[in-house]
């Protein structure tokens, strides 16, 4: 079993070395014939979908995929979106919910931002229980928590247009490196940039 001084240094690996990191996540997830989608990855492990369209408070805190479609009137207004998000949901609405959509971070600030969640686990190992222990407010106190600003988005339940993947908590740090951003409006580099520029570091 993996513990948390395991994922840290799991994560500066990571950094270290994210195109063989990448090189490991196309591996993982396809063969010559295939390519990454979310709908291989969904059709793949078909019991860790969630049976209803819509979350629930035992999902706050860990790794989630779902095709989602914004509302007609609210993707007037939106510059882009993304239609199969990577998010960890932190807060619940009546109507839905609040959450980090890891997908509108390069790489590498995806994997800085997990690592430097690692010490809000709520169990220690790599097994079926683990998740974050978050919330918004967690997020904007603590100082050692960067890069997160870019990621969190809303969404609606009414608006899902699939059942909801929950990622095994063994693969999160592979997951987050996958090509299944699928936005729509600009391109990932456009995307990408626009949260380096919003967080005041510098574009590529």
């Amino acid at each position: 079993m993996a513990t948390t001084t395991y994922m840290r240094s799991r994560y500066k690996e990571l950094l270290a070395n994210l195109p063989k990191a990448k090189a490991e996540t196309a591996a993982w997830f396809r063969d010559a014939q295939k390519v990454v989608s979310g709908h291989e990855i969904m059709s793949r492990n078909r019991p860790r979908l969630v049976p209803q369209r819509r979350l629930s408070r035992r999902l706050i805190g860990r790794m989630l995929m779902y095709f989602y479609e914004p509302l007609p009137k609210s993707q007037q207004t939106m510059p882009y979106f993304d239609t199969f998000p990577l998010v960890i949901p932190i807060q619940m609405y009546e109507k839905g919910w609040l959450g980090m959509n890891l997908h509108y971070l390069a790489p590498r600030l995806r994997v800085d931002l997990l690592g430097s969640l690692y010490d809000l686990y709520n169990n220690q190992h790599l097994d079926e229980n683990r998740k974050l222990n978050i919330s918004y407010n967690t997020l904007q106190k603590s100082m050692k928590i960067r890069f997160f600003q870019p990621t969190i988005h809303r969404y609606g339940n009414a608006r899902l247009r699939s059942r909801i993947y929950v990622v095994d908590p063994a693969e999160w740090d592979l997951t987050l490196l996958l090509p299944t951003e699928r936005f729509v409006g600009a391109s990932k580099y456009k995307v990408w940039n626009d949260s380096r520029r919003h967080l005041g570091i510098g574009t590529f």
